[in-house]
């Protein structure tokens, strides 16, 4: 499964998540973006 399409895919659910589900998915983003091994 591509990369983009799993962030296109979480930024939908972005939609109906609280702001704890939120948190979780832009510190992924953002671990994902400084470490790619």
């Amino acid at each position: 499964m591509s990369l983009g399409r799993r962030v296109i895919d979480d930024r939908r659910a972005l939609t109906s998540v609280d702001p704890e589900g939120r948190a979780d998915y832009t510190e992924r983003v953002a671990r994902q973006a400084h470490g790619r091994d």
